[in-house]
């Protein structure tokens, strides 16, 4: 199983848990107060951690670094997407918007702690490469 496979099953995890626990969450709560439109949060983060596990896998397999500008643009891509979900959200269901907001921050900082210690670990590893 190649990396950028690895890193997609443990976002994949990490989103499922989060996922898993908000449900429970508003179970507990009551589920009149979960946002009607909060899977786009989830499903916002899978696929945009799709791309950035492909770019890892294959910049592990090429032992080469990931170019500044791919990241960036995956980066811009990602803020405009969020802009777009969260502001959807808000529009769309209105009455919910406290808690989406909340989850989507939640998720937002769960996901750029992951990618960052992805980036991270993959110029680790081939900084030792390089010695």
């Amino acid at each position: 199983m190649g990396k950028g496979i690895k890193i997609y099953i443990n976002l994949l995890l990490i989103i499922l848990a989060l996922t898993l626990c908000a449900y429970l969450f508003f179970v507990w709560y009551g589920m009149e107060n979960a946002p009607k439109y909060f899977i786009l949060i989830p499903l916002l983060y899978l696929i945009d951690g799709y791309p950035l596990s492909r770019m890892i896998g294959k910049q592990a397999e090429k032992g080469e670094r990931a170019s500044v500008k791919k990241l960036m643009l995956m980066r811009l891509v990602r803020i405009i997407g969020s802009l777009i979900i969260l502001v959807l959200g808000i529009v769309l269901d209105k009455e919910h918007m406290l808690a989406f907001a909340a989850l989507f921050v939640i998720f937002y900082v769960v996901y750029l702690i992951f990618e960052t210690i992805v980036m991270k670990n993959s110029q680790l590893s081939n900084k030792t490469k390089e010695v």
